[in-house]
């Protein structure tokens, strides 16, 4: 499937999730790798999903559980495993990259603008750099 069709279909195809936040059958949010990566704490994941905090304490997490984040989570693990290979699978400088607040986002970060479901210009921003096929029409 190609990156077009991933963002615009709500469980996006499968991604290569380079930095394991999701289950291998890509059905369970993984979150202790998740927060790993997040600049955001459970507390904040928790209300923005609606659930409760304890949830994301469990060793994975159905997507399926998490309706309000699943594109979001999904953008956030596809926007990563761009910005993973745009830094020359240097995980560190990718994470925070994504982590780090930029003023073309109007001061925010990629993460928090992925996580909800706000990404799609990002991400074509992304393969744009990467040279990819199947930029994300708006």
């Amino acid at each position: 499937m190609n990156a077009t069709a991933q963002i615009n279909n709500l469980d996006m195809g499968a991604p290569e999730n380079r930095l394991k936040m999701l289950s291998p059958d890509l059905q369970y949010l993984v979150p202790k790798r998740f927060f790993e990566y997040s600049p955001l704490n459970k507390t904040d994941i928790a209300k923005q999903a609606g659930i409760n905090r304890k949830t994301l304490y469990s060793e994975q997490v159905k997507l399926s559980t998490l309706k309000k984040l699943k594109k979001g989570i999904m953008q956030v693990v596809i926007g990563t495993d761009l910005a993973v290979e745009l830094f020359d699978n240097n995980i560190e400088e990718a994470v925070n990259w994504f982590q780090t607040p930029n003023t073309l986002l109007f001061g925010e970060s990629p993460f928090e603008v992925c996580i909800r479901g706000e990404g799609k210009f990002l991400i074509n921003w992304l393969m744009g750099r990467l040279g990819k096929d199947g930029a994300i029409e708006s």
